[in-house]
C-alpha cells in the first residue's frame, strides 16, 4: 500500500488536488491504516488477556510437565516402560475434556403458525379458488428452498457452544480440579502398563515429586531418604542399644541428624535414642511400626519424616508406610486399582493406536475382548472380527486382514505375537501406512 501511494505521488502531473484517483487512493489508504491500527490495538489487548488467563492455569501446566517427565523416567526402571509425547497429550486432552466448561446452546425451534381461512376466500367460486391455489403452490415452491436455507442457517448459528467464564475463587477451584483430574488420568494410564511390583514405587515417586514441586519437601531431604548413607564419623554405639540395634543402623541414624526435624530442642536423634532406649526398643518391636506411637522426642514428626526412621530401623514396614503416605497426599484411588475395564481402554485407543496385552501364563483376554466387541456389533459371524494365532506362515495373513480392517473398520486380534518378534518391525510399518 505504501509503495503504491509513493508511485502515484511520484507519477502525478500538475496539481495533485485535481487528481481524483489519487485523492480517493489516499482516503482508502487512511481508512485502511486506521482499520489496521485498530486491529493491532485489539490484538494487543487480546494478547494481554490471553497471557493473563494462561498465567492462571500455570499450576496445571506445571503438574502436566511433572507427570510427563515422570513417565519418561520410568524407562530406567524397566525397558518395557516406554511412552511418547503424543500419548501423554492424548491422555491430558481427554482429562481436560472430561471436565469441560463448554455448554451447547439450546436449539430454538420455530413455532408452527396456522391461519384460519378467510370467510371471503371460502365463499369464492370453485374455479377462482383453484386458480388462487395454483398460484399459491407456485409461490410456495419458489420460496420453499430459500426459506429452508434461512432456517438451517439460523439453527446452525444457535448450535454454537457457550464458554463459561470464571474468575476469583471459582477460577482457583477450576485450576485445582484440573490439576487433580490430569494427575489421576495420567497415573491411571501409566499404572495400567506397570508390573504389580512397581505400582507402589511409581505412586510414591509421584507423591514425592508433587511435594517437592510445591515446596513441602526439600530435595536434599528426599535424597537423604532415598540413600540413607551411614555417617563415617559416627561415635560408637551405646551399650544400652547394642542389644537391638546394629552398628550400621546407628551410623545411618547419625546421618539423619542433617535433617532439621531430628535436631529438636530435646536433643539430637541419637542422643534422644540413647536416653530413651526402652521407649525406642518398644517402638522398634511393634508389629505395625508405621502407625505406632513414636517415643516422646519424635512423637510429633510428620509422616514424611517418619519414613526416615522406618527406612533405617524397620525397612520391612516401608511398603505399608508408603501406602499410607500416598493415600494421605494423593488419595486412595492412587493405591486401589479398579479391575481392568475394556470399555475404558477402548476409549483411550484409536484406529492408529493398537492395544497390547502383556500376559502371564493362564490368562486370556480373548473372552473380554470378544464380549466388548459384540456390544459394538463386531463379531466373527458378521466378518468384522478376526482372531489369528500367530506363528510360522501367518505373517502375510495378518497383514491382509489389517488392510481389510483399515478399509471396513473391522477388528483384528493377533495372539502369541511374541513368537514372531522379528516381524514386529514389519507390523509397525504396516500400521504407519494404513
Amino acid at each position: 500500500l505504501e509503495a503504491l501511494l509513493l508511485e502515484k505521488l511520484s507519477s502525478a502531473e500538475g496539481d495533485i488536488l485535481d487528481d481524483v484517483d489519487l485523492i480517493m487512493g489516499l482516503e482508502d489508504a487512511k481508512e485502511t491504516s486506521d482499520e489496521v491500527q485498530g486491529k493491532v490495538i485489539i490484538a494487543a489487548e487480546n494478547e494481554a488477556k490471553i497471557n493473563e488467563i494462561s498465567e492462571n492455569y500455570r499450576p496445571t501446566a506445571t503438574r502436566g510437565a511433572l507427570l510427563f517427565f515422570l513417565m519418561m523416567s520410568l524407562g530406567k526402571m524397566h525397558t518395557f516402560y516406554k511412552y511418547s509425547l503424543d500419548a501423554f497429550v492424548m491422555v491430558a486432552t481427554r482429562a481436560i475434556n472430561s471436565v469441560t466448561l463448554r455448554k451447547p446452546k439450546e436449539i430454538k425451534r420455530k413455532a408452527t403458525i396456522t391461519f384460519e381461512p378467510d370467510p371471503a376466500e371460502a365463499e369464492k367460486p370453485a374455479v377462482d379458488a383453484d386458480r388462487d391455489r395454483e398460484r399459491n403452490d407456485e409461490d410456495d415452491e419458489n420460496g420453499e428452498e430459500g426459506a429452508q436455507d434461512d432456517l438451517d442457517g439460523q439453527e446452525s448459528e444457535e448450535e454454537v457452544e457457550e464458554v463459561v467464564g470464571l474468575s476469583g475463587k471459582e477460577l482457583a477451584q477450576r485450576v485445582q480440579l484440573l490439576e487433580e483430574i490430569v494427575t489421576l488420568f495420567a497415573f491411571s494410564y501409566i499404572r495400567r502398563g506397570l508390573l504389580d511390583k512397581d505400582k507402589l514405587t511409581v505412586a510414591s515417586m509421584l507423591a514425592l515429586r508433587v511435594l517437592v514441586r510445591s515446596g513441602a519437601v526439600q530435595p536434599e531431604e528426599l535424597l537423604l531418604l532415598i540413600r540413607a548413607p551411614p555417617d563415617p564419623s559416627a561415635p560408637p554405639i551405646p551399650e544400652s542399644t547394642r542389644a537391638w540395634l546394629s552398628e550400621g543402623q546407628w551410623s545411618q541414624l547419625k546421618s539423619l541428624e542433617q535433617v532439621a526435624v531430628f535436631k529438636s530442642s530435646t536433643g539430637a536423634l541419637t542422643q534422644n535414642l540413647e536416653q530413651d532406649s526402652l521407649g525406642w526398643k518398644r517402638w522398634f518391636a511393634e508389629e505395625r511400626a508405621e502407625v505406632a506411637d513414636l517415643p516422646r522426642g519424635c512423637r510429633d514428626i510428620s509422616m514424611f519424616h517418619r519414613l526416615f526412621l522406618l527406612r533405617v530401623l524397620r525397612p520391612d514396614r516401608i511398603g505399608a508406610a508408603l501406602t499410607q503416605f500416598v493415600t494421605d497426599n494423593l488419595g486412595g484411588e492412587f493405591i486401589e486399582q479398579p479391575p481392568f475395564d475394556m470399555a475404558q481402554t477402548y476409549e483411550e485407543s484409536s484406529h492408529m493406536t493398537p492395544i497390547f496385552f502383556v500376559l502371564f501364563p493362564g490368562t486370556d483376554p480373548t473372552p473380554t475382548v470378544e464380549a466388548f466387541a459384540k456390544t459394538l456389533n463386531i463379531t466373527e459371524a458378521n466378518g468384522r472380527f478376526s482372531n489369528i494365532s500367530m506363528g510360522q506362515g501367518q505373517e502375510q495373513v495378518a497383514i491382509n486382514l489389517l488392510n481389510k480392517a483399515a478399509r471396513d473398520g473391522s477388528w483384528v486380534m493377533l495372539q502369541n505375537i511374541h513368537l514372531v518378534q522379528a516381524w514386529l518391525k514389519t507390523l509397525e510399518r504396516a500400521l504407519e501406512y494404513l
